[in-house]
């Protein structure tokens, strides 16, 4: 009848879920997690009815980052070039991290480092030396 029913729901999902209700007339049905977290990684069961009509859905949800701080500083200059260094933590898989030049390339990076928190989350460093007019523009490119 358009409610939540949530004595039928596990107490914790009620805090960090939403059940969006803006399509359900159109056969749809969406789930919102609010303030995700390592907790939210699982398998979830999903079950809907309206009338007659019933219908579940079972789903893993992986979550790979919360609360994601990028930083990328640039070291002041000396006669090898310029140090360029990129760190970001948050990551719940640890990502695919990499220099890459104005057309895409891979450039090797001079040090790379992570680490793993007690949280099962990543945190990683990389630094690049670039040599005076070596590479031009680069990026810090993260993918998970």
């Amino acid at each position: 009848n358009g409610k939540d029913l949530y004595g039928e729901t596990i107490s914790k999902y009620v805090e960090w879920t939403e059940l969006l209700k803006e399509v359900t007339g159109e056969g749809k049905v969406t789930l919102r997690f609010l303030n995700v977290n390592a907790a939210a990684d699982g398998w979830y069961h999903c079950f809907f009815k309206d009338g007659d009509f019933c219908d579940e859905a079972i789903r893993e949800v992986k979550v790979t980052a919360t609360s994601l701080e990028t930083q990328i500083l640039v070291h002041p200059p000396n006669t090898k070039g310029l140090l360029v260094e990129c760190n970001s933590r948050g990551w719940f898989l640890q990502p695919q991290m990499e220099w890459r030049d104005s057309r895409g390339e891979i450039i090797l990076p001079s040090s790379k480092f992570h680490s793993q928190h007690t949280d099962k989350s990543f945190n990683l460093k990389m630094t690049l030396l670039l040599r005076w007019s070596s590479y031009g523009n680069v990026t810090c490119y993260l993918r998970n």
